[in-house]
């Protein structure tokens, strides 16, 4: 699961970054900068589906969890 949200994270910034630096016709520009608000939709979607799976789940679960994950950071 969080290969996929890195995946949608790099690929909006992709569409972004790549929209702010074409020099090419306003019309591609304005094509990506419409693409990347969907990508942050689905990062919306799968971290909506990781929270609702945690849900109810007991505190020792989340800890575990949490620390497999490419997002939140732990101090060792």
């Amino acid at each position: 699961m969080a290969a996929l949200k890195e995946n949608s994270a790099l690929v909006y910034l992709r569409y972004l970054f790549q929209a702010w630096g074409t020099g090419g016709p306003v019309k591609y520009r304005d094509m990506l900068l419409e693409t990347s608000p969907a990508e942050i939709g689905h990062i919306k979607m799968l971290a909506t589906a990781v929270a609702l799976n945690l849900e109810g789940a007991p505190m020792s679960l989340k800890i575990e969890m949490a620390k497999d994950s490419v997002i939140v950071c732990s101090k060792k």
